[in-house]
Parts: C-alpha cells; sequence; structure tokens
C-alpha cells in the first residue's frame, strides 16, 4: 500500500501543479505570489499530509513555490487567508474536520485515483506544453 500511496503522491502532485498553471507553463505560489514553472513548484498542502483524509482533497492543495512549502513550513497563515478567500470559511471548516478522521485508503481507490489522475496529467501536459 505504501507504493501505491506514494505513486499517487507523485501523480497527484504534478495534476495540482499543472492544475495551477497558467496555459504557458507558469505558476503563482498562493502564498507569496512569486512565479515560477510549474516543474519548479511544490504542491503544497494546507492540512499537512499526514492526514490521509485530506492528502489527496484538491481543496486543500495547491502551487506552491519551494520556499513557502519548505522554509516557510507551508506559511500557514497565508494559505489559510487564501483558502478562505477562494472557497469560503465552509470550505475551510471542513478541511479542519476532515484532518481529525480516519482514512484508510483501499488498494482498489488508489488505483482508481492514480489511473485518473494519470489520465488528467496526461491532458494538461498536451494543453500546457
Amino acid at each position: 500500500m505504501k507504493q501505491l500511496i506514494k505513486k499517487l503522491d507523485s501523480i497527484f502532485s504534478k495534476f495540482i501543479r499543472l492544475r495551477d498553471a497558467s496555459n504557458d507553463g507558469i505558476c503563482r505560489c498562493i502564498t507569496c505570489g512569486t512565479l515560477h514553472r510549474w516543474e519548479q513548484m511544490d504542491a503544497g498542502h494546507y492540512v499537512k499530509r499526514q492526514y490521509m483524509a485530506t492528502r489527496f482533497n484538491e481543496f486543500n492543495c495547491h502551487a506552491q513555490c519551494r520556499k513557502c512549502n519548505w522554509l516557510e513550513q507551508g506559511a500557514d497563515a497565508k494559505y489559510r487567508e487564501f483558502i478562505i478567500r477562494k472557497f469560503g470559511q465552509g470550505i475551510h471548516d471542513q478541511l479542519l474536520i476532515l484532518r481529525h478522521t480516519t482514512k484508510k485508503w483501499s488498494r482498489f481507490e488508489l488505483e482508481f485515483l492514480i489511473k485518473d489522475y494519470t489520465e488528467k496529467v496526461k491532458i494538461m501536459l498536451k494543453e500546457k506544453s
């Protein structure tokens, strides 16, 4: 199962960074606003990856520069502002509630998500190359 989660982490990260990139492949960091190519960004999680219930939640993950994601440890206060501004207080609160739920991914779920996000990434790579 760990290998499947690792594989899903990789493809989900590509999906998030491509989703947040412009047609020319440029992403704006959601916490500091710097611009980088999608390959040079991270897929930063508002609720940290250790919480499996939100790990692959698209509301919880966005393109973030490596400085903010690693050196600023996610820049939580700015990330919180972004989530509320973009999606509203309700989504923010749902993410925090989900953080406290237990999620055990089945092999079927992980394999399905890997296949689904792989297809989405293929499409976006063609659109944004």
